[in-house]
Parts: structure tokens; C-alpha cells; sequence
């Protein structure tokens, strides 16, 4: 499953209107930040764990924001003294600055404190409950969009095992072919230095013991063997359930270090691109792996 995400849900009720949205991207770890109403903060803990039971890797960002539909039908309180103290004050400073007041009911009732509305009691259980179902709704969208997301990248990371694969096969194939080219041009170059009767001394058994010798350090049968049992064991995690993205990106690792051990035992320009072309594979994948949970 990818990591990158975004799901979006909504409640409401004949009380209150919460929305929910939720924003993923990659993250070595766990990391959850919630922007909610200071008011509210007694919920964070609740919705925090809600999201850890869906989510375990990646940096999730959940914004949430609060509605109370009953302020519309609440009582609305005049502060009359308040108003009159401004009203009295406007019309001295006109005095004062010798220009003519004009009071205006509009004008003073948007002083802060002259209209108020009563707070209204807020029952803390069926609130909690809206907003658990709010983020789980926008929980729902989120997955769905990390699961596409993962799928897509899981296509293209086994297309791009099956071609590290191949170039192994044909790193196997190469050397066997290149131990054999090899032991050709020995006979060839000592053929154009030595005579007939050197060549009978030095012997047959001398030019396979050169060859031995060449084809144990250029061996990179261990190699390729644990190379192909990592590439197992990646297309094995591919199969399996999130989260895998660490597992994922240590068998990568693993496949890396094969790869700068066969490039150590090169011995023909052909076997060394081939390993840069299977290490330039596997950083691409390591790239992708980043974003899988």
C-alpha cells in the first residue's frame, strides 16, 4: 500500500457539522499531526489512536473543522450598559474633535461585547463519537487512495524485478561463456610466443590449472544464487499484507551489496555494465520502495 493519500469525510447532525480530511505522504516512520479547535483538544488522543489502528507508516496530517448549528437558534445577549458607555464616549470624542455624531444602532452593536451569544452546552460523549465516524469516513477514502496507489507501484516494481532477473540469468550465462573465451586466447597468445616443443613441455595440465585459477576468482555463482534468492524474497513481500515497505527496502539493500561483489569480481567490461545496469535497477525500486507502507 502506498503511502500517499487523501480521503475527506463529513457528519452531521441536527446539532453539529464536522468535516474531516486527511493528508498522507512517505515517512521512515510513523508520524501523525492533527490541526483541530483548541477547544476540542481533549479529543486529539481518541482520534490519534483511531488513525494509528488504520495507518502505521507515513506522515498523516488530519485537519478537522467544527460546526455548532445550534448558534443559529441560541439566545442573543444585549449588553446595554456597555453599549451606552461606547455611545457616550463617540459622541465626546466628537465634541472634542468638533465634528457631528451620528449614532448608528448597526454601528455600535459590532463593538466587541455589546451582542453576545449564549454558549450552549456541548455533550463531550456524542461529540467525540461524530468525530471518530468523521475521520473514519475520511479513514475509508484514504485507504481506497493509498491501496490504488500501491497497487500501481507494485505493477511496475515486479516489471522491474523480472528485468533484474533476466540480467541475472544472463550474468550466469556470460560467465561460463567468458571463462571459455578466456582459456582461448591464453592458448593463443602462449601459441604466439612459445614453439611447438615449449608448448608440449608446459603441458596441457599447466594451461587448465591457469584456467582454474581465472575461472575461481572471476566465480560469482554465490553471488548470483543469493541474488536470486533476495529476488524471491522480494516478489514473496510483494504478495504479502502492509506494512512491508521496511522489509521491502532491506532486501534491496541486501540485492545492492550482491551487485557490488559481482562488480568487484568483474573481469570483462561486458559483466560490468551488465551489474551497473542491475544496480541502476534496483535504486530505481529502492525510489519506489520509499513510498510503500
Amino acid at each position: 500500500m502506498s503511502m500517499t493519500g487523501f480521503g475527506r469525510g463529513e457528519v452531521v447532525s441536527p446539532d453539529y457539522r464536522i468535516t474531516a480530511e486527511l493528508r498522507s505522504v512517505n515517512n521512515r516512520y510513523g508520524d501523525i499531526v492533527i490541526h483541530m479547535p483548541r477547544s476540542l483538544m481533549r479529543f486529539e488522543q481518541d482520534l490519534r489512536e483511531v488513525i494509528q489502528t488504520r495507518v502505521s507508516r507515513g506522515r498523516v496530517e488530519l485537519f478537522l473543522d467544527f460546526r455548532d448549528l445550534r448558534t443559529e437558534e441560541g439566545a442573543v445577549n444585549l449588553n446595554l450598559p456597555l453599549a451606552l458607555s461606547y455611545d457616550r464616549s463617540l459622541r465626546e470624542l466628537a465634541e472634542r474633535l468638533g465634528v457631528p455624531y451620528t449614532s448608528s444602532v448597526e454601528q455600535l452593536a459590532l463593538f466587541k461585547g455589546v451582542l453576545d451569544t449564549e454558549p450552549q452546552e456541548i455533550d463531550a460523549d456524542s461529540l467525540r463519537d461524530l468525530f471518530v465516524e468523521a475521520v473514519g469516513l475520511a479513514l475509508d477514502e484514504l485507504t481506497e487512495m493509498r491501496r490504488r496507489e500501491g497497487a500501481a507501484l507494485e505493477t511496475d516494481l515486479r516489471e522491474r524485478l523480472a528485468e533484474l532477473s533476466a540480467a541475472a540469468a544472463d550474468v550466469e550465462i556470460d560467465q561460463a561463456t567468458e571463462v571459455n573465451a578466456w582459456r582461448r586466447r591464453l592458448t593463443e597468445r602462449l601459441e604466439q610466443v612459445l614453439n611447438a616443443e615449449q608448448m608440449e613441455y608446459l603441458g596441457e595440465s599447466r594451461i587448465v590449472a591457469e584456467v582454474a585459477l581465472y575461472a575461481d576468482k572471476a566465480d560469482v555463482n554465490e553471488e548470483i544464487q543469493r541474488l536470486r534468492s533476495h529476488i524471491d524474497m522480494f516478489d514473496s513481500l510483494l504478495s504479502g499484507e502492509s506494512p512491508i515497505g521496511k522489509q521491502l527496502d532491506f532486501v534491496l539493500q541486501e540485492m545492492n551489496r550482491e551487485l557490488n561483489t559481482l562488480g568487484s569480481k568483474s573481469v570483462s567490461r561486458e559483466l560490468t555494465a551488465k551489474v551497473i545496469e542491475q544496480r541502476s535497477i534496483v535504486e530505481r525500486m529502492r525510489e519506489q520502495v520509499q513510498n510503500i507502507e
